[in-house]
């Protein structure tokens, strides 16, 4: 018996070592990164799984992607992923990204820019671009139909912000009679019906240009070029003006991108290659420039507090697309890959 005793003894003791010897189990963080077609004639599809450290090209040769930039993704799960395009494209992959299909719209207008897709689930999708442009699908992107926006036929809808079914923010630029542009942000409460026009303090809607918008909790963000920004922290019935006063040419540096991780920790890809965080909704502002040097830092986005993924391009030419990422919050980039031609948007799969 104590024979046996001892052997059953060693026997655990040798399980419960290799079980602390055991190599822990890899984490993996999902994104994808998008940019213009360059010399393989396909638009631009990066995916990681290692939260950016590593990419594998997506999508080249495929009939979806032939000929097209590819302006903005939403990753709504490791495997669906949706993407706006130029020539009015609208692309959709449900493997990960290993096979792209064309999603038809209700306009067949080529000369459309699909800038910006927002996603409230996987059922609620609006689609911003120029000339007006607004789509709504609200059955998971089976249907879509146009949102006519009285008007505005000429705008150019850079972003979309949608909040539920029924609201959403849309922002951009109209051009004038003197080739100037007046900024535009409309919002629609009966889920793109109607849309109202949206006011902030002293005329700052219509005399800047508006990029897009980012919402946490309560708090709402329409931001635009020049390092400016409108806020509201009650759902968007008052508005505060501000500026992130980073520096820039021609009177600040553009805010392409911002993210909210919280109703007080944002994360924003800006021009002048900067890349900027605060943890206090903007009353101090951590500016990192990654060794890209006057890049437009075009795309952000996050898994988490700490790691995070943007894409830009350089101003020279030849152009060139960076990624790079950060693991301790945006403290610190590391540039993972460089191609010929821009990077756009970047999604993550939180």
């Amino acid at each position: 018996m104590r024979n046996n005793l001892l052997l059953l003894a060693a026997v655990a003791a040798l399980l419960i070592g290799c079980t602390d010897n055991q190599s822990p189990e890899p984490t993996f963080r999902y994104a994808w990164v998008v940019g213009d077609s360059d010399s393989v004639a396909s638009g631009a599809i990066y995916h990681t799984s290692d939260g950016g450290a590593t990419f594998t090209r997506q999508g080249v040769g495929q009939g979806a992607l032939a000929n097209i930039n590819v302006l903005d993704v939403k990753a709504l799960d490791r495997n669906t992923v949706w993407a706006s395009c130029s020539k009015n494209r609208v692309i959709k992959s449900t493997d990960g990204g290993s096979t792209w299909n064309v999603v038809p719209m209700p306009s067949n207008d080529p000369s459309c820019e699909l800038y910006c897709i927002s996603a409230v689930s996987s059922s609620t999708m609006y689609i911003s671009g120029s000339h007006g442009t607004v789509y709504v699908s609200n059955d998971a992107g089976i249907t879509w139909r146009t949102s006519q926006v009285s008007g505005l036929e000429e705008a150019q809808f850079q972003g979309v912000l949608a909040l539920s079914a029924q609201r959403a923010y849309i922002c951009g630029n109209v051009p004038t009679a003197g080739d100037e542009r007046i900024g535009i942000v409309r919002q629609t409460t009966d889920g793109g019906a109607t849309w109202d026009v949206v006011s902030f303090p002293n005329g700052y809607d219509s005399t800047n240009t508006w990029i897009s918008g980012a919402s946490s909790g309560n708090s709402i963000m329409i931001y635009g070029d020049k390092n400016h920004y409108s806020l509201s922290t009650d759902n968007g019935s008052t508005w505060r003006n501000d500026s992130t006063r980073i520096f820039g040419g021609g009177g600040g540096a553009d805010i392409n991108h911002l993210i909210m991780l919280s109703e007080s920790t944002w994360m924003a890809a800006m021009d002048m290659g900067h890349l900027i965080r605060t943890d206090n909704a903007g009353k101090d502002w951590n500016d990192v420039r990654p060794g890209l040097g006057v890049a437009f830092m075009l795309g952000i986005d996050a898994f988490d507090n700490s790691h995070a993924i943007a894409c830009g391009e350089t101003s020279n030419f030849p152009q060139l697309g960076h990624i790079v990422y950060t693991t301790d919050g945006g403290s610190t980039w590391t540039r993972s890959l460089t191609k010929t031609g821009p990077f756009r948007k970047v999604s993550a799969v939180r």
